[in-house]
């Protein structure tokens, strides 16, 4: 499938305010960035101010906007996907890893640029997925930088939902999982990912409200739930992990909520997985059984739906969640029915594509 790069940025010196405009082919709208704001300009307001603009770069997807606090400034970027490679395909979805990205900076300051070398190695490091079809819709795969981790109200930083979906003529199956980072206030301040200290930056009565808040939403919007807590024994970890038993134990959802502790790196040493088979799965078997997935065939309808999800967490919820929501998610598909000839060619795809994305 032909790909090319599809967003285009402009921006706009003079006269103050500074000002970033965002368009892509298959819109008539586009996004304004000024003043710390994001606008959205219809087509005629777009070019009744388009020739005041000089075009910045041609980008293949926008990845979001990075604020980072470094005390003394605020650093406020446009991140843009510069570069990216097919990887394979869902449907008549194309999917694709970020090789390489772009930092706009929305205040126009050049010093910007030198203060997100860990930022960028992140990004830059091959984790990162879309998707595009032939009609021209995208769907991020993934998004996780990690490194800030604040929660204000009921959102956490890294919170991503999962859906995997599988179709065989006229059958289709879908199984959603969602992560998201230690639902409290607290952070690891610098931006030098993996050697700055994880430190709560709030009390027991400032992180209860939002915690309460947070497993509310989850439950009205998912069913039930499971948390599946990946964090190890390192000092930091551990605080996190223990302040976060404490405080589900303490809550309204306690009784409903059951929380799994798996720690990944000692369980899961050298790579071998086969704990989270004789381990971590049977204290889930009897959730996924209740909770089920969604079976629809065009002869009987709908016959299976979920009712749950796995939380998986880990500290930056990347690497060891990715693992164990892939291993979920395969033998999720164990159970769906397929014929023995559909479920070998399902095999392969799956490892293969697993294996495209180093998962």
């Amino acid at each position: 499938m032909a790909f090319s790069k599809g967003y285009r940025i402009y921006h706009k010196l003079d006269p103050p305010p500074y000002s970033v405009i965002v368009e892509t082919r298959n819109r008539d709208e586009c996004l304004m960035f000024e003043s710390g704001a994001v606008a959205v300009l219809s087509a005629a307001e777009k070019d009744a101010i388009k020739n005041t603009y000089t075009k910045m770069m041609d980008a293949y997807g926008i990845l979001g906007v990075l604020r980072l606090n470094l005390g003394d400034s605020m650093l406020h970027s446009l991140v843009v996907a510069a570069g990216c490679s097919s990887v394979g395909k869902v449907q008549d979805s194309e999917v694709f890893r970020v090789t390489s990205t772009e930092f706009v900076s929305l205040k126009n300051d050049p010093s910007d640029e030198d203060r997100i070398a860990d930022v960028r190695k992140v990004l830059n490091s091959g984790n990162f997925y879309f998707a595009w079809s032939s009609s021209g819709i995208s769907m991020d795969l993934s998004l996780n930088p990690g490194g800030y981790f604040v929660e204000t109200d009921r959102q956490v930083a890294n919170f991503v939902e999962t859906e995997q979906v599988i179709f065989l003529d006229d059958q289709v199956s879908s199984f959603i999982q969602i992560r998201g980072s230690i639902p409290l206030f607290w952070e690891q301040p610098g931006i030098q990912v993996g050697s700055h200290r994880v430190k709560l930056s709030r009390g027991y009565e400032a992180n209860a409200p939002a915690f309460e808040r947070h497993f509310s939403a989850l439950r009205r919007l998912y069913g039930k739930q499971v948390i599946i807590n990946l964090l190890g024994m390192k000092e930091g970890e551990h605080m996190l992990s223990k302040a976060f038993q404490s405080h589900l134990k303490a809550s309204e959802h306690a009784g409903a909520v059951k929380m799994i502790n798996f720690d990944y790196h000692q369980m899961v040493k050298g790579g071998k997985a086969d704990k989270l088979h004789s381990v971590l799965k049977p204290q889930l078997n009897k959730f996924l059984d209740d909770c089920s997935f969604f079976y629809y065939s065009g002869e009987t309808g709908v016959t299976k739906s979920q009712s749950g999800t796995l939380r998986t967490n880990c500290l930056d919820c990347l690497d060891r969640t990715n693992s164990v929501q892939a291993y979920f998610a395969l033998e999720v598909r164990h159970t769906h029915s397929v014929s023995h000839r559909d479920f070998k060619l399902m095999d392969l795809y799956f490892k293969k594509l697993l294996c495209d994305m180093n998962v």
